[in-house]
């Protein structure tokens, strides 16, 4: 079978078994695999990059403020040395 299906088998899942033929079910709705090959709504990752999202140590705002605080660290440091080295 070359190419898309035809109109007439649209009412069949579009998922192709292990045994080469195709999945007789019917399909879900807006999609065209039955609920046993994807077809259900809702599954997935979620949207955006937060699939391994647990406290935001890695976001924008954290690493600005570690950034913010290191700075501040360093330039104390800095008046340190200046003192000791006076």
């Amino acid at each position: 079978m070359t190419g898309r299906r035809g109109d007439d088998d649209a009412s069949c899942c579009d998922a192709r078994l292990k045994t080469g033929g195709r999945c007789e079910r019917p399909p879900a709705a807006g999609n065209g695999r039955c609920f046993q090959h994807g077809g259900a709504r809702g599954v997935g990752a979620p949207q955006g990059n937060r699939n391994n999202w647990r406290d935001g140590f890695y976001s924008r705002a954290a690493k600005a403020e570690r950034r913010r605080i290191n700075g501040f660290i360093r330039e104390c440091l800095r008046t340190l040395r200046e003192f000791d080295g006076s």
